[in-house]
């Protein structure tokens, strides 16, 4: 998780939480959808408390 003021995160722990939390998940969905397509299922992402809570 990047926490702290925008001004004092780097560009560079953007782009590598960017990177892990959305791109990661756009490359597994992309990885397994065939199988939930082909059975009529479905991809399910589960996520921490940590993603309603601010950090301070």
């Amino acid at each position: 998780m990047v926490a702290g003021p925008v001004p004092d995160v780097s560009t560079e722990q953007w782009r590598k939480w960017l990177e892990i939390n959305t791109i990661g998940q756009l490359a597994a969905t992309r990885a397994v959808l065939p199988r939930p397509r082909g059975s009529h299922g479905r991809v399910v992402f589960t996520s921490s408390i940590d993603g309603r809570l601010s950090a301070r």
